[in-house]
This record gives structure tokens, C-alpha cells and sequence, in this order.
């Protein structure tokens, strides 16, 4: 008793976890929305020894600057402030050695993407399966950002309820532009 249940967590992992016993991270996905790959990245980023953006270094970790010089509010992978296109991506702040680093080989994946074969209201279905009626509210402003939201009439309130969600890679966005093309 007396322990509280977050559902805001979407996902954890070890830091630098990754060549060690700790190399588990998870996410959570609504089933079919793919609304997990910016979790997994986050987590991945994490296990490969990224903090959140401002944090300080750890003490049990010598050697490693921590991410103090990545403002919070910027709103990177490394934070929970969603900033646009700038949150499918890591700080530049982060460092040349991080950039630099590569396998060697080049790994071309030529297969589909979410928003190719998913409509927008398919989309706020899976994201929101528990809702009857959602059905997508796109307006300008949002889909010249990449975003969209996800709607549903309240019968017992009289009321409209709108969450604002990222349009998967591939939608469309706007006028000749897709998901990938804002966040690549």
C-alpha cells in the first residue's frame, strides 16, 4: 500500500547501461501506433550513456560530463519539452566524439513507414483505442509542425477533448512535406 502509479512514464533504462549487466531498457506502445519510437530512442540514448538534458554529471560515473550545457527548455531528445522537430534529435551540445562515432557501415532500410499506410484517423484510433469516436482535428498550425489532434465529443459533458499528437513518418504535413522530411 501507499505506492502511486505514474502513467506518465512511457519508458526507462540504465544509463550507459549498455556494455554491462544493465543493458535493459523498455517502452510502451498503444498496439499500432508506433507511438514508442521516440520513447525507444530516448531509451536507447540513455543506455548508450546520454542524460537528460541539464543534468548534472554522476558521481558514479567518472569521466562523463553529464549534459548541464543542454538547456532543458530547448526541448531535445533529451528532454521531456517537446520541441518540434528538434525532439527527434540529440543536442548538438552533446559533443564531436558523439557525432563522429560510426559502425562503419551503412544500413539502408527500404521498407514502409507509419504514416504511408495509416490514415489520420486510423492513427487517432490506435493511439486512443479506449475513445469511441476519436477522429482527427488537423489545422494549419499544427501540421506545419508536424502535429495533429486527436478529438472526441464528451456525451456526458457536452464538451470537446483534443490531445496533440506527432504525425507518424511519412504522413502528410502540409503542402508537399512529410513527417520525415521535418524531423531528418
Amino acid at each position: 500500500m501507499g505506492k502511486v502509479i505514474n502513467n506518465a512514464i512511457t519508458g526507462i533504462a540504465f544509463l550507459a547501461g549498455i556494455c554491462t549487466a544493465e543493458f535493459v531498457g523498455i517502452g510502451e506502445e498503444k498496439p499500432g501506433s508506433f507511438d514508442v519510437i521516440h520513447t525507444m530512442a530516448h531509451e536507447v540514448a540513455h543506455l548508450l550513456g546520454a542524460s537528460h538534458d541539464g543534468d548534472k554529471p554522476v558521481r558514479t560515473m567518472p569521466n562523463r560530463p553529464g549534459s548541464e550545457a543542454c538547456p532543458w527548455q530547448d526541448g531535445y531528445m533529451m528532454s521531456y519539452i517537446d520541441g518540434g522537430a528538434k525532439h527527434q534529435r540529440l543536442s548538438r551540445l552533446r559533443g564531436i566524439s558523439c557525432w563522429n562515432t560510426g559502425s562503419g557501415n551503412e544500413y539502408i532500410v527500404e521498407d514502409a513507414f507509419p504514416g504511408q499506410f495509416l490514415t489520420d484517423k486510423e492513427y487517432c484510433r490506435r493511439l486512443f483505442p479506449t475513445l469511441t469516436g476519436i477522429y482527427p482535428n488537423t489545422n494549419h498550425t499544427l501540421s506545419s509542425k508536424c502535429k495533429m489532434k486527436c478529438c472526441y465529443d464528451s456525451m456526458l459533458f457536452g464538451t470537446k477533448t483534443c490531445y496533440t499528437v506527432d504525425i507518424p513518418d511519412y504522413m502528410s504535413c502540409g503542402y508537399q512535406r512529410s513527417a520525415s522530411s521535418e524531423t531528418a
